[in-house]
């Protein structure tokens, strides 16, 4: 129990991330101070805050949503976690696919024909292998998609029943101004440029936001504080102070334990010493006699 409580806290502490240069990539989040409450990027804000700012290298927006799932005579067949995913976000991650091919910034355009990418699990389970779901149909939702790749269960991200990706682009009607207060559900993770640190990114962002007349004067009416975080503070969010209490106290627990350990083997070889002064008497080696301890 111990062992697995330390795993846990570990893992998300600590262990290192499975993507490329995973120590400089961010979570980048927006949190209205006043409200007390993290808000969803808006398509404006993204645009010129995140994607503007000179400390990322890379930047990429993704949105999550359960969808149903139908099979070709149209019955529902259950429900998928799904990511709607700037091309971007699969090359920031390091993903490759097992068949196919990743998104490519053309998927995500206005018009473009109206392709997927799924799970190992999912294209197990609803087309009976990876190869056989490649350029097979999936209708997810109202929308039937072509299946360009098929992803290792590994690449699950942010979480690890997600069985479909979808390209995400903004049209210019996203990017309008008078959207710039819709903040919903877009999150956005991010590269540092090397070199970089993750306050210095924030900071460059606050900027962002207090150059544009529009963005700062609903940023100054809600309180809004833009920042880049580790990409870790995904999974841990506000619970890092816990999970390091966890972690120390169990340490603590392992520590005490090999310390009763040692008491005991001490106390067990301290009585034995007639034993071995016999033993010692009668001629035996010294390595016989270290072998009993």
């Amino acid at each position: 129990c111990v062992g697995s409580v330390f795993a846990v806290a570990y893992g998300l502490l600590s262990k290192p991330l499975p993507y490329p240069a995973q120590e400089r990539l961010a979570q980048l989040t927006l949190r209205s101070v006043r409200m007390g409450m993290d808000l969803g990027w808006s398509a404006p804000y993204f645009d010129s805050v995140a994607r503007d700012a000179k400390k990322l290298d890379t930047v990429a927006g993704y949105r999550q949503k359960e969808l149903p799932l139908f099979d070709r005579s149209g019955r529902y067949s259950g429900a998928s976690e799904a990511i709607f995913a700037e091309p971007e976000l699969m090359h920031l991650l390091g993903a490759s696919a097992e068949v196919g091919r990743l998104f490519v910034p053309e998927d995500a355009k206005e018009g473009a024909e109206p392709v997927a990418l799924v799970s190992h699990s999912l294209a197990a389970k609803h087309f009976g292998g990876t190869a056989a779901a490649l350029d097979n149909k999936l209708r997810a939702g109202a929308q039937t998609y072509r299946i360009i790749g098929v992803l290792p269960n590994e690449t699950a991200f942010p979480a690890t029943d997600i069985g479909i990706w979808l390209p995400m682009g903004f049209t210019q009607a996203d990017l309008a101004a008078s959207n710039a207060g819709s903040f919903g559900n877009l999150r956005a993770v991010g590269r540092l440029v090397p070199g970089s640190t993750f306050d210095e990114a924030s900071t460059e962002m606050m900027r962002l936001v207090r150059a544009d007349r529009a963005l700062g004067a609903i940023a100054d009416e809600i309180e809004l504080e833009a920042k880049a975080k580790p990409l870790r503070h995904i999974w841990i969010q506000e619970r890092e102070s816990s999970l390091t209490s966890i972690l120390a106290a169990v340490l603590l627990v392992f520590a005490v334990t090999i310390a009763n350990a040692c008491s005991l083997f001490m106390l067990r070889v301290i009585a034995r010493r007639q034993e071995y002064a016999l033993l010692e008497a009668v001629g035996a080696s010294r390595a016989r006699r270290v072998s009993q301890i």
